[in-house]
């Protein structure tokens, strides 16, 4: 994901890495919801995880909504 992000900031065409980054961390969305249905983490740090993982996913989001304007 670190990579992505730095692959964005540092292109002048940003829009296919974001799109990258945004299938990536729903990837990363899915790991961690199965690692909290096989018991893997607790159900409190899968909410703090997720909440982080939220926060990535709405920055991306509006990065790339600004692109397009």
């Amino acid at each position: 994901m670190l990579t992505l992000i730095f692959r964005a900031n540092s292109r002048k065409d940003k829009e296919q890495v974001l799109q990258e980054a945004r299938e990536s961390i729903e990837v990363i969305r899915l790991f961690i919801r199965l690692m909290k249905d096989m018991h893997q983490i607790s159900l409190k740090n899968f909410v703090h995880v997720n909440k982080k993982v939220e926060d990535v996913s709405k920055q991306l989001t509006g990065w790339q909504k600004a692109m397009r304007k």
